[in-house]
């Protein structure tokens, strides 16, 4: 399955990636919003992320952007938003966007895995 990586610090993609990659995925990655917007591509398109983790908190400005940009576009990409910030919630809350799920930073990687398999 492929899956795309939204994050501006290239220690957590490449940490992302190899754990995904252990566990038989197919990381792809992007550093910020125009990044991953661009990694999302066209709704039709057949190498199109099924999943994105995307981190809150972009150099180029936020990940409720990419989030909000897949549920326009009716892409049908499962999300999850990842932060170490401590008010990350309460931000994702009063933007009205709803990943399927939220992790912390460190990512617990037995609870991001089980998500990756199927719907929590």
């Amino acid at each position: 399955m492929r899956i795309l990586i939204v994050d501006d610090d290239v220690g957590v993609r490449r940490a992302v990636g190899r754990l995904l990659r252990s566990a038989g995925h197919e990381p792809c990655f992007a550093a910020g919003v125009r990044q991953a917007l661009a990694a999302l591509g066209d709704a039709a398109a057949v190498d199109r992320p099924a999943l994105a983790l995307v981190d809150l908190h972009l150099g180029d400005g936020h990940g409720t952007e990419v989030l909000r940009a897949i549920r326009q576009a009716g892409r049908g990409v499962r999300t999850a938003i990842f932060t170490a910030a401590p008010q990350g919630r309460a931000r994702l809350d009063a933007s009205g966007e709803r990943p399927d799920t939220f992790f912390e930073k460190p990512l617990d990687a037995d609870r991001f895995l089980r998500w990756v398999a199927g719907p929590d």
